[in-house]
């Protein structure tokens, strides 16, 4: 078993993958595709040989086409749930969860929350899930829904979904509106992985405008009709957008504006609040 774990890592090293990527993937596999432990290693235990055979084919598919690895796996795990993902949603970052916790300390079971932009469906799922609040939730996707209606079910939550074009078809008022919509410019696409940017849906990452604030600039300007008095916006946000966002939510009046900071020191979360 250690001798096909080396291979297994060599494989995405020798195909470009940094090393400590590479380790990373690899223990994925290990822990969640093959359910191997640490000790099961040491000891020498047997594993089944048609999973060992599927491992190396998916290392060696991620080797070949770049493509991200949960989404040859078809799923992730976050916040220690297992999410479905495909290519028309974003893979979840760790960045998200400090979005989901700020919203946490705004909202109890009595609340109602809305989620534009929901892709695979992490933010309105675990916030449902945690505080058990109403949870809405829309997407212009129709097949990133599919995922997150999947994700709901597989992960018993009650949230309800629907196709929407940000407040389109919202019909509802809410103590909470809240979004990671798309903010990276296109213009800096280049800068970017190949596994970004030649894999991850184009929609849900870019934006036209130079400072990526374009969706935060929409949202802002429409929310006041859907929120109850007191209520709050809360986004997730691109480097060095929190100056620009927090400008936005002054010139539409919102109040008591915070940012939250996430582990490399970014302004990674902006919250606000429409007092009425």
């Amino acid at each position: 078993m250690i001798n096909d774990i080396k291979r297994l890592k060599n494989i995405l090293t020798e195909s470009g993958i940094e090393k400590q990527e590479a380790q990373a993937e690899i223990d994925f596999i290990l822990k969640y595709f093959l359910n191997i432990k640490l000790e099961d290693i040491i000891l020498g235990k047997k594993m089944d040989s048609n999973l060992i055979k599927k491992a190396f084919e998916i290392i060696k598919e991620r080797a070949k086409t770049k493509q991200p690895l949960m989404y040859i796996l078809g799923f992730t795990i976050f916040m220690n749930n297992k999410f479905l993902v495909s290519k028309d949603t974003l893979i979840p970052r760790v960045e998200t969860e400090l979005l989901i916790k700020t919203c946490q300390n705004l909202i109890n079971k009595n609340s109602k929350v809305l989620d534009i932009g929901c892709g695979s469906g992490i933010i309105s799922i675990m916030l449902n899930k945690l505080k058990n609040c109403y949870v809405d939730s829309c997407d212009i996707s129709v097949e990133a829904l599919k995922i997150a209606k999947a994700n709901s079910q597989n992960l018993k939550s009650n949230v309800n979904f629907f196709q929407s074009d940000l407040f389109d078809n919202v019909q509802n008022n809410y103590d909470l509106i809240v979004s990671n919509p798309p903010y990276i410019p296109l213009k800096i696409k280049d800068t970017l992985q190949d596994e970004i940017k030649k894999h991850e849906p184009h929609g849900a990452l870019f934006t036209n405008d130079d400072l990526g604030i374009h969706f935060y600039k929409k949202i802002i300007k429409s929310s006041p009709k859907y929120l109850n008095p007191n209520g709050y916006i809360a986004f997730e946000l691109g480097i060095n957008q929190a100056k620009f966002v927090k400008d936005l939510f002054l010139s539409n009046h919102f109040q008591n504006i915070k940012t939250f900071k996430d582990l490399n020191d970014i302004e990674r979360v902006i919250v606000a609040q429409k007092l009425e």
